[in-house]
This record gives structure tokens, C-alpha cells and sequence, in this order.
């Protein structure tokens, strides 16, 4: 009698087993999603769809799953340790939620052995358990494209070769997220404000493919070697939905230019006002400086404080967060004497940094030139009203 429960322990778990198998006719898929009209979709999406007829079995296994409920949750995304979660969901619900969206959806059926079909399997559900489907994301080398990627990689090893021949022009990291987001001005101008040089390196052709339309092309061309040959990585390309032509989006009034030369402009005519009155308007210098050196203040943060790419941010070289304490001590006229000195400096780092725009190692967004020729302006208004010999020349 007592070795029955043992029996019937090794039965359950013989049918654990055997429920866990995928049959034979199960197909592996990289599923990619078009990117859509938010921010947060510019980059587009990956899954890896695991279907078998045979046991009903139809899921996606998508990376790209964050929690806003954690408690921690804005804390690490302000620090830059985003913590994101791989979720498993039924394969119909995850292409609907896409298509409803009018979101183009493509699948590409992997030429994949039973053997490594299985082997996909098993890692995607061992990695699904709840102390083991979180990682740390990253923007470029670990995110929702580049995680299938890596499964595909493992379970394949050094026979899958990829042809990089679809890269037609070598570009940058930055330049790659410009393309992406090229449709929401206000997004590039924030990355390109916050991001430093170090995404403004070539990158590699397997860097390429953290973007997800980028790695759909790469596996497209990809192949697997073993001793019967060599065949095509992918066996069927099935096109799930093909986005409907929509109205083009209209441009957008208050792009980040169009705002940078609108302030620049009003700083104009504010300076036109004082030299004509004959008014210095420090007034105006102490808000315009807090609010540059508060913006400052933020990037710098971001750059020494933070997991961001943000390292050595050029950025800094306009956005002086030095400038708070500038604006604060402006109106005291016994400061302002030698607190011209600083405005001095300031403005011959502006003019050197203009002067070595096009060779600087950091790609600076275009629209930050109209607020380095305002912040110009008002260096040279306070060392003009508090320089009375260069204030004795000018005046003759």
C-alpha cells in the first residue's frame, strides 16, 4: 500500500512531462508590430509566438511588460533602472490589441528542428515564472526587440549566421532613435536633450537589431547551418495585417524649433527694449538664467547620477546648472561687479561651442541654437550694463 502514492507521484509527473511537450507540428514565430502613433510605440514591438495545433496551444511571449504599480517603479525610472517583466498571453488577444490599433502585424515562421522548437519552449516558460520574468531593461541592449533575439541566438548557437546586407548606411545610435521618432518632435528633442555622446557612436551590425523592424529584416536573410546543409532561417513570412492608409498627421505648429526661435525672438526684442530705454532688465536675466540653469540642473542629475546614457552630456556646455546660482545673485548690485565676470565666461563658451558645432563629439539638437544665441544675447547685456568702461566706449 505504500507504494501506491509513489506510483501515482511518477504518473503525474509523467504526465506533467508529456503535457509539456510540443508536438510536432508546433511552429516557433517572431511576431513584429508596427510602430504606432504614442511616444512609447515610435520603436515598434517583438514577440515570439509559439503555436501547436495539436495540443491547442497558441501563445506570445512579449518582453516589452512594465508594472506602474510597483512601489519602486518611478523611483527606478528615475535612476535609470527600469525594471521590466517578459508576459505570456494568448497569441489571438496580442495580435488584436496591434491590429486594433491599425498597427501593421508580421510573422515569420522559424525553420526550426523539433529539437530546438522545444528547446525555445522551455526556456520562454521556465522564464515566465514569477521569480525569474524580470530584467533590467535598457534602451538599446536589452529591451523588447533584442530579448527574443537573444532566445533565438541561445537556442541556436553558432550555426545561425546573419546577412547584415540589408544595413545600406551606417549610422549612428542616435541616429537610428531619430528615425524612429521622427514623427514626435517633442520626443527626439527630450532624448536629444538628456542622452549624451555615448549613443553617438556607429552602431554595430548587431546593435542594429534593437530596434524591432531591424531585426525582422535581419532574420529574414539569416540562415542555419548543420551537417544537412545550409537553409534559410525563416520558412514562411505571413503577413497577420497590413495597416490601412491613413490621413497624414498634421505638422506640428509647436515643434521645438518653431518654440526655440520663438523664444529666441522675444529675448530680441526684450534687448532691443533695453538698449533703446536704456535699462539693463536683470530682472528678466534672473528668470531666463534660473529656468536654462534649472533645465541644467536636471540634465546634469541625469548624467552623473542616473544608469541613463547620459554620461558626459555636451549639453551642459549651454545649460550651465551654475546659472541658479547666477540668476539668484543677480539683483544685488554689489555682486553683480563680479558676477559679470561669470556672464563673460559664459558667453565666450557659448561662442566656442557654436564656432565647434559641426566637430563636437555629441550630435546637439539643431533647435537648442536660437536659445544658445538668447542666452548670448543676455551675457553680453549684463557684462555691457556692468562694465561701465566697454558701456563709456560703446556710448562714444
Amino acid at each position: 500500500m505504500k507504494i501506491i502514492p509513489t506510483i501515482i507521484a511518477l504518473l503525474l509527473c509523467c504526465l506533467a512531462s508529456h503535457g509539456s511537450r510540443l508536438s510536432p507540428d508546433a511552429q516557433v514565430s517572431l511576431i513584429t508590430c508596427q510602430p504606432g502613433k504614442e511616444f512609447y510605440e515610435a520603436f515598434g514591438h517583438t514577440a515570439i509566438r509559439i503555436y501547436d495545433p495539436v495540443r491547442g496551444f497558441d501563445k506570445a511571449y512579449n518582453y516589452g511588460i512594465f508594472d506602474f504599480d510597483r512601489p519602486d517603479f518611478y523611483t527606478n525610472f528615475a535612476k535609470g533602472n527600469l525594471i521590466y517583466m517578459l508576459g505570456v498571453y494568448s497569441y489571438p488577444r496580442f495580435a488584436s490589441s496591434y491590429i486594433g490599433e491599425n498597427r501593421s502585424v508580421t510573422e515569420q515562421v522559424l525553420n526550426l528542428t523539433v529539437e530546438k522548437k522545444q528547446s525555445i519552449y522551455d526556456y520562454l516558460e521556465d522564464n515566465s515564472q514569477p521569480s525569474k520574468r524580470e530584467y533590467t531593461y535598457h534602451y538599446f541592449f536589452n529591451n523588447c526587440s533584442t530579448k527574443p533575439r537573444d532566445v533565438i541566438e541561445a537556442a541556436l548557437g553558432n550555426k545561425l549566421h546573419y546577412d547584415y546586407s540589408f544595413i545600406k548606411k551606417r549610422m549612428t545610435i542616435r541616429q537610428l532613435v531619430d528615425e524612429c521618432t521622427e514623427e514626435n518632435s517633442w520626443g527626439d528633442f527630450g532624448i536629444d536633450l538628456a542622452l549624451s555622446h555615448v549613443i553617438d557612436r556607429p552602431a554595430t551590425d548587431h546593435e542594429y537589431l534593437f530596434i524591432p523592424e531591424e531585426l525582422m529584416k535581419a532574420v529574414a536573410l539569416a540562415t542555419i547551418s548543420d551537417s544537412s546543409g545550409t537553409k534559410p532561417l525563416v520558412a514562411t513570412t505571413n503577413k497577420v495585417y497590413v495597416a490601412q492608409a491613413e490621413p497624414p498627421l498634421p505638422k506640428d505648429v509647436f515643434s521645438p524649433l518653431t518654440v526655440c526661435w520663438g523664444i529666441f525672438l522675444i529675448v530680441l526684442l526684450i534687448t532691443i527694449f533695453n538698449v533703446i530705454k536704456g535699462k539693463p532688465g536683470f530682472w528678466f536675466d534672473s528668470m531666463f538664467f534660473s529656468v536654462i540653469g534649472l533645465l541644467g540642473l536636471i540634465m546634469a542629475l541625469i548624467s552623473f547620477f542616473t544608469n541613463h546614457e547620459s554620461s558626459g552630456n555636451y549639453n551642459l556646455l549651454w545649460a550651465l546648472p551654475f546659472h541658479l546660482i547666477a540668476a539668484f545673485l543677480l539683483p544685488f548690485k554689489r555682486v553683480r561687479k563680479w558676477l559679470k565676470y561669470y556672464f563673460l565666461i559664459s558667453g565666450i563658451i557659448l561662442l566656442v561651442l557654436l564656432a565647434f558645432w559641426w566637430i563636437l563629439p555629441q550630435d546637439l539638437h539643431y533647435a537648442v541654437v536660437p536659445i544658445i544665441l538668447a542666452l548670448l544675447l543676455r551675457c553680453a547685456n549684463v557684462w555691457y550694463y556692468e562694465n561701465k568702461a566697454v558701456k563709456a566706449v560703446l556710448q562714444g
